[in-house]
């Protein structure tokens, strides 16, 4: 399982799970009240600490339906107080007292998705990696990936974004190689690039980090051309980037905006052409 937050948004994360799922969710999936605010509301009865902070996160519209509820299950038992047994008892159905946080779904990897990250500069942008040799571009707002490739036949276990360039990112592999592409590369015209979740994007640079799985890679935030891996020997190695991949080129910034609103306007052709 892995996931990543949001850049802008604290409450939103994408998560990957062992069957391949990848689900936007939200920490405020639920309403958010007080617990003070569910025993104090014009009770007949008193509501306990556990059963109050449950009620607290039931959302606004099945609120005062199951409240209602609660309450009358307690009357007719001739207690005096909510507990979680009778809160439990009273017959509230489960997806009102757990809201799921689940608000979206992307298309599933084969396989168990090992590391999820945003995009330190674009908003809806994310990559994820899977067991299924797969490296994924996505757009938070489409189900379907921008962007595939497949750097190895073997799993790809992280993934990590430039902290200077925004449109180079790095994977590591099972075969024990890291392997750093450019997205930009794609305004080149590059070798079996194409729009849509098919497309191929040739790596910039491939290495040969280790004779072990690489299970985690982070770009310097303050030397640009500065990568470390971990493997599974146990070692750190810190990797030293040419300019080419390190020194953000004019605009890069606008020039992923503008590629990126370019494929999701096609997306959007397509869907309306279907209809």
């Amino acid at each position: 399982m892995s996931l990543s937050f949001s850049r802008e948004d604290p409450t939103s994360f994408v998560l990957g799970v062992e069957a391949g799922l990848l689900l936007k969710c939200a920490l405020n999936g639920a309403e958010q009240r007080s617990p003070d605010s569910v025993s104090t509301a014009g009770n007949d009865v008193t509501w306990g600490a556990e059963a109050a902070a449950l009620m607290a996160r039931v959302p606004y519209a099945d609120y005062q339906r199951s409240k209602l509820r609660i309450e009358k299950a307690v009357i007719l038992a001739r207690e005096y107080e909510v507990s979680l047994p009778l809160l439990f008892g009273a017959g509230v159905p489960a997806t009102s007292l757990f809201p799921s946080p689940v608000a979206f779904t992307y298309e599933p990897h084969a396989g168990p998705v090992y590391g999820v990250a945003h995009s330190p500069f674009h908003r809806n942008l994310f990559l994820s990696v899977s067991t299924d040799s797969a490296v994924r571009l996505h757009l938070t707002l489409q189900a379907t990936p921008l962007l595939t490739v497949t750097p190895t036949s073997g799993t790809v276990f992280c993934a990590a974004w430039s902290s200077a360039r925004p449109s180079v990112f790095a994977v590591g592999a099972a075969d024990g190689q890291i392997f750093i592409y450019d997205i930009h590369e794609l305004s080149k015209g590059g070798a079996g690039a194409q729009a849509g979740g098919g497309a191929q994007l040739q790596p910039s640079e491939a290495l040969q980090a280790s004779t072990k799985p690489i299970f985690s890679l982070q770009f310097n935030p303050r030397t640009a051309e500065s990568l470390a891996s971990g493997d599974g020997e146990g070692f750190v190695k810190l990797w030293k980037l040419g300019a080419r991949l390190s020194v953000a080129k004019e605009r890069e910034s606008d020039w992923l905006e503008v590629f990126f609103m370019f494929f999701l306007c096609f997306y959007v052709f397509m869907f309306f052409l279907c209809f």
